[in-house]
């Protein structure tokens, strides 16, 4: 009932009720298999909230449990693994993506018609890992490889629209404005056809296309970008949340550009405090994966 409830909650997006209900439930329960069930699903409430020490936690206790759960689906625990994996991808800890092993999941995942989704997932997670790398050409096949899975079993869905925006980053970073370009394009056209007006994901969209709308010398484009992508950001994340954070800064970065220093610098200063606050490192002009807001239903992942 309380899981039940909780899905409920998620697909509103209303993440402190989901968490609510899945901590009830936590207490509940006396089965290992709900357990780490419930656990994943509270590391990914914890995670959506900026509360990332926390999910780490319940993710780590959800693959202890299904490793201990001797009937278990080996597919539940590749999930409990490659939903860690994108928890430290979201996070910039690429130091313990490494130390998943996601190329032997990747492998053995390869040609199973079951597990094709599961394998979409971990090359993300692949494809973030080379880009932190800087091997773009890895990271592109990686992502390309996960586009075509999405394609072919969910076409037109958010997780299409996931890998485009990552896709894209890869593309900006390694120089291919043009590529990058109509990755975001595409990804534009779904999410005017998948989501609603105030999406958090239409706000990630344009802030990454600012990026490289600022990248590429088109600075007063940027900040019109950015104007309509903070206030979706803050209404739907509220205003302390680490992404509004690095939307400030980054807005802060395109408004000095453009010489307009005293409100660069008060955006600036909000952004860094809401990230110092959130222990969330920041650079200059990040670009944002998408796949740190997509909502995914409560399940055995």
């Amino acid at each position: 009932m309380r899981v039940r409830a909780a899905e409920e909650s998620l697909a509103r997006l209303a993440l402190p009720e989901a968490e609510q209900h899945l901590v009830i439930a936590l207490a509940a329960s006396d089965s290992a298999e709900a357990r780490a069930t419930i656990l994943n699903n509270l590391g990914f409430v914890y995670h959506k909230r900026g509360k990332y020490d926390q999910a780490e936690r319940c993710y780590m206790r959800a693959m202890g449990l299904w490793e201990q759960i001797p009937a278990a689906d080996e597919l539940f625990k590749v999930r409990s693994i490659g939903n860690l994996a994108m928890h430290y991808v979201e996070t910039r800890q690429f130091d313990k993506v490494e130390r998943l092993g996601l190329e032997v999941l990747a492998s053995q995942l390869s040609g199973q018609e079951r597990g094709r989704q599961d394998l979409a997932r971990i090359l993300s997670s692949l494809g973030a890992l080379e880009r932190s790398r800087q091997g773009y050409s890895k990271a592109e096949g990686h992502l390309n490889q996960a586009l075509t899975i999405w394609d072919a079993v969910k076409p037109g869905s958010v997780e299409v629209l996931e890998v485009l925006n990552n896709l894209a980053l890869v593309y900006e970073q390694a120089g291919k404005a043009e590529e990058a370009l109509l990755c975001y394009q595409r990804a534009q056209q779904i999410a005017a056809a998948a989501l609603r007006a105030a999406d958090v994901r239409n706000a990630i969209l344009l802030a990454n296309i600012a990026a490289l709308q600022y990248r590429t010398h088109r600075l007063a484009e940027a900040e019109l970008s950015l104007q309509h992508a903070l206030p979706i950001a803050e209404s739907a994340l509220g205003s302390e949340h680490p992404t509004v954070g690095t939307l400030l800064c980054n807005y802060g970065v395109v408004l000095r550009g453009l010489k307009k220093r005293a409100e660069a610098g008060k955006l600036e200063k909000r952004g860094e405090e809401i990230l110092r606050r959130t222990a969330v490192q920041q650079g200059v002009l990040h670009t944002i994966d998408i796949s740190e807001l997509v909502p995914r239903s409560v399940s055995k992942h």
